[in-house]
């Protein structure tokens, strides 16, 4: 019976041992940014396929593109969680004029670093100039913004988006320049966008009141101090 007590007693922590270092592993590779079953599965749908479709594009040109793409392919496969690396393959195959396939790896980067802002961006871009889908424009914008605030490009871009592209919702442009100014009030250029705006629809007491307060902030700003005279000689 000792003996039996034993033998079982040896087999419990040799089990113990074999779930703990199982355990282990697991948490190692999740700290170590091993690469785990999701990456390599996004890694294989395409993300990095190379095609130029660029007509005017030379020789040496997609040379060039192809040496950086091989670069980062190659980082990526040690390092498949580094953002940066991700980035750089969109914008590789947005120079490509591979506007698919940007915004293919410009979507994963949202997944995998969702609170990230660039990435939200960049498809707001090729959404508003290449694909020219606006309704997916308009909401990667908003996430851009939700997740960074203080960037006064994305206020600047999202109020073109609407205001000359995506134009029923035009009524929602003003808005984003205001929203734009709670966030960021001493942006001389949100304040500029926005008296511009108001000049150009008609509103001339707003616009005289944003021109002024550029002019507050920059005294020396010689385009706004024509503006007003222009605008108070009317």
């Amino acid at each position: 019976m000792l003996k039996q007590s034993k033998l079982t007693l040896i087999l419990e922590i040799i089990l113990f041992l074999f779930v703990a270092a199982g355990i282990g592993y697991y948490f190692y590779t999740q700290k170590a940014g091993a690469p785990d079953i999701a990456v390599q599965d996004k890694q294989e749908k395409n993300l990095f396929e190379f095609k130029p479709q660029c007509p005017d594009l030379t020789e040496e040109q997609i040379a060039s593109l192809k040496e950086r793409f091989d670069k980062v392919k190659e980082f990526l496969a040690k390092t498949p969680d580094h953002m940066g690396g991700w980035m750089e393959v969109g914008l590789i195959r947005k120079g490509l004029c591979d506007y698919q396939g940007a915004a293919d790896v410009w979507t994963y980067i949202g997944e995998i670093r969702p609170e990230n802002s660039l990435s939200f961006a960049n498809l707001g871009d090729l959404y508003t100039h290449f694909l020219v889908d606006y309704p997916k424009a308009e909401a990667a914008y908003l996430r851009a913004i939700e997740n960074e605030k203080h960037d006064v490009n994305y206020f600047r871009n999202f109020f073109e988006l609407y205001y000359y592209s995506y134009t029923e919702k035009k009524h929602l442009a003003e808005k984003v320049l205001l929203d734009g100014l709670n966030y960021n009030p001493n942006s001389q250029d949100l304040m500029t966008l926005l008296a511009s705006y108001y000049r150009d629809n008609g509103n001339k007491e707003k616009a005289i009141e944003y021109f002024n307060k550029v002019l507050k902030l920059n005294p020396d700003n010689e385009a706004v101090k024509r503006e007003l005279e222009r605008l108070a000689g009317q």
